[in-house]
């Protein structure tokens, strides 16, 4: 599932259909990292994807990767939120 939203819906061309993933990834950040191992290995992988929908026209899709970024930020250990801390300033650096 977190690979099908990654990779299939939230870089298509439909605005709802990116919105709907992001709620979803959201979703699933929230509800399965407790026990999923998985997420915990795709910490990068799931960044990346909210630091993409920052920059949609839509409001609703930026608040919730700005929450998905923070809750990834309270899963992660301390050498992960250095990582992640970096790669957020250079993306938010870069445009």
């Amino acid at each position: 599932l977190l690979n099908e939203l990654i990779i299939n819906y939230l870089p298509s061309q439909n605005q709802h259909l990116r919105q709907a993933a992001s709620f979803w990834l959201l979703i699933l950040l929230k509800k399965c990292s407790q026990k999923s191992k998985t997420i915990h290995e795709n910490l990068y992988k799931i960044q990346d994807a909210f630091i993409q929908k920052l920059g949609e026209n839509d409001e609703i899709t930026q608040e919730v990767a700005s929450k998905g970024i923070g809750v990834l930020f309270s899963l992660a250990n301390e050498e992960q939120k250095q990582l992640l801390v970096s790669k957020l300033v250079d993306a938010l650096g870069a445009g």
